[in-house]
């Protein structure tokens, strides 16, 4: 067997091996951790927005950490109400983009019929619980990060 043949073989071999390899890992496309994550906030300005229709803390569980700074602003904010009513809350993220891993930055609108749109520039920190993307707390966005 001449050097070119054992090359060859050997070649094919180590790429047989490797492709074994690679099909007992898990793939995973490139960016799915960004577009779960910005799905999580695009989800929790949803939860947001309901329970500012009805101030029902179900609305945010489990999309708003429990144990986190927002939930429990959001739970003070539901103590004090004096009931809801009136035409219902839209919350919209516009551009997003993941700065860090668990930190998004978006421009939030807040509609509501009646009222002045208010417009937000938003840092929006999640932490994953439970293998879920979960709202932490939402800040002003630092304009120097």
């Amino acid at each position: 067997m001449t050097y070119r043949v054992r090359i060859s073989i050997g070649l094919v071999v180590v790429i047989s091996l490797a492709g074994g390899l690679f099909v007992a890992m898990p793939r995973i496309e490139p960016g799915a951790e960004l577009k779960g994550e910005i799905e999580a906030v695009e989800e929790a300005m949803t939860a947001w927005a309901r329970f500012a229709d009805t101030g029902d803390l179900a609305e945010v569980a489990g999309i708003f950490a429990e144990d986190g700074p927002q939930f429990r602003q959001l739970s003070a904010e539901a103590e004090s109400s004096d009931g809801r009513g009136g035409a219902p809350y839209l919350f919209v993220l516009s551009d997003p983009t993941l700065l860090q891993p668990g930190l998004v930055r978006g421009s939030v609108v807040v509609l509501r019929n009646g009222e002045t749109d208010r417009v937000f520039r938003w840092d929006i920190e999640l932490r994953s619980i439970d293998g879920r993307w979960q709202v932490w707390t939402v800040r002003t966005a630092n304009p120097g990060f």
